[in-house]
């Protein structure tokens, strides 16, 4: 039987290769050969740092992975691997980059222009745009545009479906106008703005914001009076990604 097995092994080179290969990728970074050629179609066959076509190289493209959560990021050459390892490892003690890590971690959503940016970290917008590009190239952060404005994440938050709830969030009077909703759903717009000192058609934008969110509805009671009531499944879900802004006093006892 064993002597079989060699034989078959000694006839079936390619084959035994890409079984050895197969395991490789499940046990290490738990995929699948076809998990693996799905990544390679995505990014054309192209390193997806130097931008080099695997034709170029003598080996497979390497799978880059977050050791920390075991994301996968993509496929790089080995060249590239090796510059992440060094890079990873020499940010770490990088204290200006990890700065800014850590900032946008406790800031997701934050935009280059957000005065917090030249206040907390003590630079300016050139050399901030700057680092988080660095970060962004290695996948230690992302960025998406939300209307015509970039927002910067920790790479490791996958819900991508609530960046724009953590950016409408961002602005301090949103959480006031659904507190006030919680307070009493009959109250208006005039009522809101009086309360806050704002005008009333501040208060009517950001409403329209909220409810093409589907955060805030507005409909009718049972005496036909008008009234808005907040969709608290997406405030217990929106806290189970982010801590701010907190909403668990505003849902307590719901």
């Amino acid at each position: 039987m064993v002597d079989n097995t060699r034989h078959w092994r000694f006839l079936n080179p390619k084959k035994v290769a890409a079984i050895i290969r197969s395991l490789h990728y499940r046990n290490k970074y738990g995929i699948t050969i076809d998990d693996y050629n799905q990544l390679l179609e995505q990014q054309h066959g192209y390193c997806r740092l130097c931008s080099k076509h695997q034709s170029e190289f003598k080996r497979r493209l390497d799978v880059d992975h977050n050791h920390k959560t075991g994301k996968i990021r993509g496929l790089v050459c080995n060249g590239c691997n090796r510059t992440i390892g060094k890079y990873e490892n020499k940010q770490l003690k990088n204290k200006k980059l990890m700065k800014i890590l850590n900032f946008i971690k406790e800031n997701p959503g934050i935009h280059a222009r957000d005065e917090k940016v030249e206040k907390t970290l003590n630079i300016t917008r050139t050399p901030f745009l700057k680092h988080v590009m660095t970060l962004e190239k290695f996948n230690l952060i992302r960025s998406k545009k939300i209307g015509k404005t970039l927002h910067y994440f920790e790479s490791d938050i996958i819900e991508e479906v609530y960046d724009k709830y953590k950016t409408i969030f961002l602005n301090p009077l949103i959480p006031k106008i659904l507190e006030e909703f919680f307070k009493n759903e009959l109250t208006t717009i005039s009522e809101i703005g009086k309360t806050l000192d704002m005008y009333s058609g501040t208060i009517l934008y950001h409403i329209k914001k909220l409810k093409e969110l589907n955060i805030v509805k507005s409909t009718k009671n049972q005496s036909n009076k008008k009234i808005h009531l907040v969709n608290v499944q997406i405030l217990k879900k929106y806290n189970d990604y982010f801590k701010e802004p907190d909403f668990s006093k505003l849902l307590k006892g719901l």
